[in-house]
């Protein structure tokens, strides 16, 4: 079942993401502002159902992977996509044609210690600039994962000069911040201090 709901819940965020480009344009002509979104995909155990007494109780769930997907939804927003997947998720759609992933970071999410690769599910075009970007900002990631910070911050300014890539410019950022404060024992794993 894993595979399937991966799939379906790949599926819904990219035909809600084709939905809200066709939409925005004409939300636009009426005078409303565009609407962006972020979508955070996880998968694993949870607690699902009615939680409470019997005086008051909603229909939720919990556990540490809603948790997580929450975060991934939340940094959706610091590298500027729509859809964030865990690396579950990764792995069930890992085969499937009709997705497009990169593997965005190595990161450790508020309130915890281990880090979790996080995957950008693509939800744009793949024209050529956008190829391109993806080519330099993935030569800019192993520069990065390796602290060579001016090879990192050159392949990451060539990648926003092609296609304005949201994550381009969240690690020249972070890139340029590690540059003038070195780590003492570079992993290549970034600690998230806030949600």
């Amino acid at each position: 079942p894993n595979r399937s709901q991966a799939r379906d819940a790949c599926t819904a965020a990219i035909k809600m993401s084709k939905a809200l480009d066709r939409l925005n344009p004409i939300w636009r002509d009426d005078g409303f502002q565009p609407i962006r979104i972020g979508m955070g995909i996880n998968l694993g155990n949870l607690v699902v159902g009615n939680m409470g007494s019997r005086r008051r109780f909603n229909y939720t769930l919990m556990g540490d992977e809603v948790n997580f997907a929450s975060r991934l939804e939340s940094l959706t927003k610091y590298y500027n996509v729509q859809c964030l997947i865990s690396e579950s998720v990764q792995t069930e759609i890992a085969d499937f044609p009709e997705f497009t992933t990169r593997e965005l970071d190595r990161v450790v999410v508020k309130g915890k210690t281990e880090p979790k690769k996080i995957f950008e599910l693509i939800t744009r075009p793949m024209d050529d600039p956008f190829k391109r970007g993806l080519a330099l900002f993935a030569q800019g990631r192993a520069h990065y994962m390796r602290g060579e910070w001016d090879d990192a911050i050159a392949a990451f300014r060539d990648a926003i000069g092609i296609c304005d890539d949201g994550p381009s410019r969240a690690f020249l950022e972070r890139c340029e911040e590690l540059k003038a404060h070195p780590p003492v024992d570079w992993n290549g794993v970034y600690e998230f201090a806030s949600k």
